[in-house]
């Protein structure tokens, strides 16, 4: 398995989010809400990407209020989120 190449996340049942499409060699995900609305996130922790991929057992609700969400992650603090679409 390459863990570079992106690789969709459906693992780890989530009240919020559909999947994740990961990008680690960009350090980047795009979120797929079940709202309808999809999130490109950047400055995304590479190391938090691998364990998203590498752990099925991880939530996908909890993966983005730890690593995307939280004020203190890298991404919250130097990346950026842009819709990319809306239901």
């Amino acid at each position: 398995m390459n863990i570079f190449s992106n690789k969709v996340i459906r693992h780890g049942a989530s009240d919020c989010a559909d999947h994740i499409i990961t990008d680690v060699i960009n350090g980047s995900c795009i979120v797929h809400y079940k709202n309808g609305g999809v999130y490109q996130y950047t400055n995304v922790s590479r190391k938090a990407l691998i364990n998203l991929i590498l752990n099925d057992n991880i939530s996908l609700g909890r993966w983005i209020n730890d690593v995307l969400l939280y004020n203190n992650s890298k991404c919250a603090q130097f990346g950026t989120f842009d819709q990319v679409y809306a239901a």
